[in-house]
This record gives C-alpha cells, sequence and structure tokens, in this order.
C-alpha cells in the first residue's frame, strides 16, 4: 500500500516587502515549490494568502490539508478572529498541524491555537561577533 502524500496548506500575508525579484509567488509560493520539489511525491503544498477571499481560510478548505503552516510578520492585526477560530478548531478538533513561520508566534492564529499571547518572555538576544560552534 503506497503512502498517500502530506497535503500541506502554505498561507502567508502576502507581504509588500518581499521582493517579487526573489520571490516571484511570494514566499508562501517559494516555500510550496519546494516542499513539492524537495518532498519529491510525499508533499502535496498549496498555497493562500490574506488577499484572497475569507483570508485564503476556509474550515471546510483546511479539511483538505493535514498541515498549515502560517507565515506572518507585519499584518496580524488584519487575519479576523473567524479566521484565528476557524484554524484553531482545525487543529483542536479536526487534528490539523499547525507550524508557525517567521513571526507567527504574534499571530491570532498562534495566540488561538496555544491560548497564549504568543509573547517570547525575554525575546532574543544579539551577540558581537559569532558564538564558537
Amino acid at each position: 500500500m503506497a503512502l498517500q502524500p502530506v497535503r500541506v496548506l502554505v498561507w502567508d500575508e502576502n507581504p509588500d516587502h518581499a521582493s517579487k525579484e526573489i520571490y516571484p509567488h511570494s514566499l508562501n509560493g517559494t516555500i510550496a515549490e519546494a516542499l513539492n520539489k524537495l518532498g519529491e511525491g510525499s508533499i502535496e503544498a498549496d498555497t493562500a494568502n490574506l488577499d484572497q477571499e475569507h483570508q485564503g481560510i476556509t474550515a471546510e478548505k483546511l479539511k483538505d490539508y493535514d498541515v498549515l503552516l502560517w507565515w506572518g510578520h507585519a499584518k496580524h492585526g488584519q487575519v479576523t478572529d473567524e479566521v484565528a477560530e476557524i484554524v484553531r478548531n482545525a487543529v483542536h478538533t479536526d487534528g490539523l498541524g499547525f507550524i508557525p513561520l517567521h513571526s507567527g508566534h504574534y499571530s491570532k492564529t498562534f495566540k488561538a491555537v496555544l491560548n497564549d499571547t504568543g509573547h517570547l518572555k525575554g525575546g532574543w538576544r544579539e551577540i558581537d561577533g559569532f558564538e564558537p560552534e
């Protein structure tokens, strides 16, 4: 029996700052293309974004996927509470995998899934020079 491919939806906020010269299909398209190529048939990745109808997310749509990769950065406030709740329900009730990318820890979806603030509690530290390996 052949294994079914992992179905992945890669969402982004269609960021204005992502150069179309470097990311001609936006960040989500670049990630999905890499997953499809490197997965060699074991991953089927599609894309969605903030500017699509329903912000690219509906409960019915998420039923078609195993994992949601959520790339967020500067438009967290534009995501509706309804979308965050749809994602939370899909994760908690339907078993959807959820992987926040980049600054996704501050996204409404991440906060809804974990029922937490997403705050890094101390953040990160920057060091002059490189740490020894």
